[in-house]
């Protein structure tokens, strides 16, 4: 199973610190990587 949307919220101007959580997820999953099967 493939998640189908994730959604990272933080404080106004914090952006670095949403793209930090961001990146730490995808460098502890595979999800970037994967397609889903289409037939």
């Amino acid at each position: 199973n493939m998640p189908i949307g994730m959604q990272i919220i933080g404080k106004p101007f914090e952006e670095a610190e949403i793209m930090s959580a961001a990146k730490a997820f995808e460098n502890v999953t595979d999800f970037h990587n994967k397609l889903p099967d289409l037939g």
